[in-house]
């Protein structure tokens, strides 16, 4: 509960995990049981409580912004992509992760961006398109930490971008559950689809 004093260690690649409890607390802490910002009923996946809607704008920003962080993008914060987890636009659904907007601007520039505050021919545009555009050449494992697969981070995607090169690789330091997840043709095809489109599209995936 809240206040407890506990140790913990560090386990994948950030979320720390809780190893020994050296003082309890008398309060007692209960777990939410409706996502906040859709109000879907959350669940478990493996020991991770989350949302199970896919098109949840809260969580879809998360990912966006992790993928910004990962892509390096210049002059695009958190706040600049919110209006891309909600279902509006031309599009009329969202961008469910930032592998969907880099294809789209790099397919149609700056064109269909002024729904989500980005009027064509303005400065915002430019700097927001140009942060895409600029971007030559990625590794194959960043391509499938932006594709949004929710826990998987540098580790398994160095391991899984391996196996698909056919080199050595090892999960053997890796939750299970998120192993078998990732661990299947759909994720495969998945994947080698995004590659194949961004090398159509001019970039380099090595």
């Amino acid at each position: 509960g809240v206040g407890a004093i506990v140790s913990v260690e560090k386990a994948g690649d950030i979320i720390p995990e809780i190893v020994n409890v050296i003082q309890e607390t008398p309060e007692t802490f209960v777990l939410p049981s409706q996502c906040p910002e859709c109000k879907t009923k959350l669940g478990f996946d493996g020991i991770h409580l989350t949302c199970p809607n896919e098109k949840c704008p809260g969580k879809i920003a998360k990912i966006l912004a992790t993928g910004s962080g990962i892509l390096d993008l210049k002059g695009i914060g958190s706040e600049r992509l919110k209006p891309f987890a909600k279902d509006k636009g031309w599009r009329n659904e969202a961008f469910l992760n930032i592998f969907e907007i880099w294809e789209h601007v790099l397919t149609y520039g700056g064109t269909h961006l002024g729904q989500y505050g980005l009027e064509p021919g303005s400065r915002l545009n430019e700097i927001f398109v140009a942060a895409f555009t600029n971007i030559k050449s990625i590794p194959y494992e960043k391509v499938i930490q932006i594709l949004g697969y929710e826990n998987v981070g540098r580790k398994i995607s160095q391991q899984l971008a391996r196996e698909h090169a056919g080199l050595d690789f090892s999960y053997a330091s890796l939750e299970k559950a998120l192993v078998e997840k990732v661990h299947s043709e759909e994720v495969e095809s998945h994947i080698k689809k995004a590659v194949s489109t961004l090398e159509s599209l001019g970039v380099t995936v090595d």
